[in-house]
């Protein structure tokens, strides 16, 4: 990190620790004040997202290292990325009398921007000097940093749909609600149906996972026996795999993924396990009343019952509208994606 105080240049090395939340300052080269540098980041860090980012623990005028710890390691490393891609910070500091006598008044100056801070304003409002460079090139800029990279995070996650769901979007209206509304309606418009799809879709799982407990409880007998069936409940398919590790099997994950049973255990086996791993399968219940967890289906049965019921769900107009409504959301999320990329290209 390089630091120029009035005319003297100087070289800070910033460690963080990220399996703590610690941050050390230390001065390696020339001469400056290193507590005034942490202080100056975290004054500006709060002038942009509208909290501090760092706690400082040294004393004041620390010297040539000041200890700090941080509220989040990943996103003040964002931060730092920030201001070196944008070719610096100046901070300029200023006497201005108010009120109360002579304070300070710091300006912060990241590429075009520029912020306003009074002294002592880690906890009041931040005025900015935006006019026209707001406009344009920097409003993208500005997008970028605050909506556009937070919400790609999750829109990627949507061509998964395991592991998709919607809730950056409506964060983003709570806490950047100025720059949201600065997002192309065309971005807006899809984002909002693609809500109404993920409600459509929490809708159907919870119809889907009661037809698929019902359908269980009726095919069961038939494959693992009466006998096995009889007084038990929450039926529970279990991958277990040689060396002891043991996977849950989903039967509507297994729907979900547009797979048959046999591709989507090797899809899981393959990448997590050496060639050639042994794995078998068992259906596992609960007995009642006592509760009691106990093996009722071998491999064979219980790949049997879970066919069955990916039989079952494929004639059921619902279980088609789930991977209906999981293809729209995949397209809208490169749609998106698409939009987005568009609006970061733009000179």
């Amino acid at each position: 990190m390089d630091v120029k105080e009035d005319s003297k240049d100087a070289k800070i090395t910033a460690i963080i620790e990220f399996r703590g939340k610690a941050l050390t300052l230390s001065l390696t080269e020339g001469d400056c004040d290193v507590g005034q540098v942490a202080w100056r980041l975290s004054k500006f860090h709060y002038s942009r997202y509208g909290k501090a980012g760092l706690r400082i623990l040294s004393p004041l005028k620390a010297g040539r290292l000041c200890d700090c710890t941080l509220e989040n390691p990943d996103d003040f490393l964002n931060f730092l990325h920030l201001i070196q891609t944008n070719g610096g910070l100046t901070v300029r500091v200023s006497e201005q009398r108010g009120e109360f006598g002579i304070g300070q008044v710091e300006s912060f100056k990241l590429g075009a921007k520029e912020y306003h801070v009074s002294e002592g304003q880690n906890d009041g409002a931040v005025s900015r000097k935006d006019g026209e460079s707001k406009e344009g090139h920097e409003v993208r800029v500005e997008l970028a940093d605050r909506v556009y990279t937070p919400l790609l995070k999750e829109v990627i996650l949507w061509k998964e749909p395991r592991r998709g769901n919607f809730s950056e979007w409506t964060r983003l209206h709570q806490e950047e609600r100025l720059w949201v509304k600065k997002v192309p309606k065309p971005i807006v418009d899809l984002l909002t149906e693609t809500r109404t799809l993920f409600e459509s879709k929490g809708k159907l799982w919870t119809v889907l996972k009661g037809m698929i407990e019902d359908a269980t409880s009726s095919f069961a007998p038939a494959i693992l026996g009466r006998s096995n069936v009889e007084n038990v409940t929450n039926f529970d398919f279990r991958l277990i795999v040689e060396g002891g590790g043991s996977e849950t099997l989903y039967v509507l994950w297994i729907w979900e993924s547009e797979k048959d049973l046999s591709n989507y255990i090797m899809d899981f086996i393959e990448p997590n396990y050496p060639p050639g791993t042994q794995w078998r399968l068992e259906t596992w219940a609960t007995t009642l009343p006592t509760g009691t967890v106990k093996l009722i289906g071998n491999k064979a049965q219980t790949r049997e019952l879970i066919n069955r019921l990916l039989g079952y769900l494929m004639g059921q107009q619902l279980a088609r509208e789930f991977l209906r409504v999981n293809k729209n959301i995949k397209d809208h999320a490169d749609r998106i994606i698409s939009l987005i990329d568009a609006e970061l290209e733009k000179d």
